[in-house]
Order: C-alpha cells, then sequence, then structure tokens
C-alpha cells in the first residue's frame, strides 16, 4: 500500500492540518470519479457537474449520462438521489441507476404511490469505481 506524505496539507485555505500521510487507497477507491447535479422538470438542465460529457432527458423520468473520462468497463457503481421540492409534484419517489457502458449511464424515476415515470426537481449522481 502507497502514501503520500506531507508535512502540512493546505487547498485554497479550506484545509489544514498537521496529518503526516494519507492513504493513496482512499483517494484511489475511495473518491467519485464524476458528479453530476441536476433540474430534472420542465427544461433539464445541470447545476453542477465533475468529468460529465452530457445530459439528455429521454423521456418523463428517464435521463441519460454520459461522462468524460469513461470508467474501467461497466462493473462500476451509480449512486442517485432524486427528490421534488415542487409543491406542484409532491410524493415519494423511488429510482433505478444503471451503468450501461463505461462512459454511459441511465436513472428512471418513479412516483412510488403510481408506480409511473415521473419528473423530480432534483437528481444527483455519483460514480464509484476506477477509471479506464
Amino acid at each position: 500500500m502507497s502514501t503520500v506524505e506531507f508535512d502540512t496539507l493546505r487547498s485554497s485555505g479550506q484545509i489544514s492540518g498537521t496529518a503526516k500521510s494519507v492513504d493513496t487507497d482512499y483517494v484511489a477507491h475511495g473518491t467519485f470519479k464524476a458528479t453530476i447535479t441536476f433540474n430534472g422538470t420542465g427544461t433539464v438542465a445541470i447545476r453542477k457537474s465533475f468529468n460529465i460529457a452530457s445530459l439528455v432527458d429521454d423521456s418523463s423520468g428517464n435521463y441519460s449520462v454520459n461522462s468524460t473520462n469513461g470508467m474501467d468497463g461497466s462493473e462500476y457503481l451509480v449512486s442517485a438521489v432524486c427528490g421534488n421540492y415542487d409543491a406542484a409534484n409532491p410524493g415519494p419517489k423511488t429510482h433505478t441507476a444503471n451503468p450501461n457502458s463505461s462512459t454511459d449511464s441511465s436513472v428512471e424515476v418513479m412516483d412510488s404511490s403510481s408506480a409511473a415515470n415521473s419528473d423530480v426537481a432534483y437528481v444527483g449522481i455519483g460514480y464509484i469505481g476506477d477509471l479506464a
């Protein structure tokens, strides 16, 4: 196991300390390799992203996300959260997130009570795995 050693860690004035090492496994395996948050209602729009090439609104409650730098095959974790803070479209939501290829994943959001696909006001997705 490798380590990165330092005397003081500083990053934009936000991080400082006196720890002496950080295990590189935490950096290599314990961080998101791509993330995206977006508005899933009306005109679908990216709020914030990292390592994301594109977002596609496939249909109501169905979204495709393509990463800029691909993962090592399709064996990676896609973790998603979704929710509404929109009074016009309340109710509990469920979702599925699937890796389709090394660069493409899909998220499907459904209304828990009707089991129909449903757009939501907020979607967040993170990818964990090995980059290609």
